[in-house]
């Protein structure tokens, strides 16, 4: 999972960069809005996906501290 969100999130990276020069971003009107709001849900994007990746090394921070406070199961010995 964490890999898809790298990979998502640096897709999405390259498209904004190679988008940016495109959108119509100094025109007035329709244009101007369209590339706003372009902007705006590739913000999104990334941010979503940031979170996702770092997510991931959070959730894996807490499960190597709960194995660390784990108490070792006892066991019977026989004999």
């Amino acid at each position: 999972m964490k890999q898809r969100s790298i990979i998502c999130l640096l897709a999405a990276m390259v498209l904004v960069v190679y988008a940016f020069d495109y959108l119509p971003i100094h025109e007035k009107g329709i244009g101007q809005m369209f590339a706003y709001s372009w902007l705006a849900f590739a913000a999104l994007v990334i941010a979503g996906n940031g979170v996702a990746v770092l997510g991931g090394y959070r959730q894996k921070a807490q499960k190597d501290r709960q194995q660390e406070n784990a108490e070792p199961e006892k066991r019977r010995e026989f004999g």
